[in-house]
């Protein structure tokens, strides 16, 4: 950090700073809050915001981590499509050899019977 960024930074701190201490006072003024009890409060305030914002990071980073594997799984699937096709065309052309097998079979099983037919007469 430059010596302009340190003053900038220090600047926006005291400005925060002075704006903290105006909101005190006017919780003070209006609510009839003391300055500790202000305080407590704003530091309970912000111990609960912080938790919530960790919370929110949780979740961010969560999220983040499944749509990691999300995208890993359907990389995975980009990868195995053509053997997913591949299966299914031999699939295909094994279910339509059984079939061409069935009829060739069926039919020399009636040229068999005829045949004994024939030879018996």
């Amino acid at each position: 950090m430059n010596t302009r960024q340190i003053q900038e930074q220090l600047l926006i701190n005291s400005d925060e700073k002075q704006k903290d201490d105006e909101l005190k006072r006017k919780l003070q003024e209006v609510l009839g809050f003391n300055s500790a009890e202000i305080e407590i409060q704003y530091y309970d305030e912000n111990a609960h915001l912080e938790q919530r914002d960790k919370a929110i990071q949780g979740i961010a980073s969560d999220m983040k981590e499944v749509n990691q594997l999300m995208q890993t799984a359907a990389d995975l699937v980009a990868q195995d499509a053509p053997k997913v096709d591949a299966i299914a065309d031999n699939i295909q052309m094994a279910s339509a050899y059984v079939q061409k097998g069935e009829k060739a079979l069926e039919k020399k099983d009636e040229q068999q019977r005829k045949s004994m037919c024939c030879s018996i007469v």
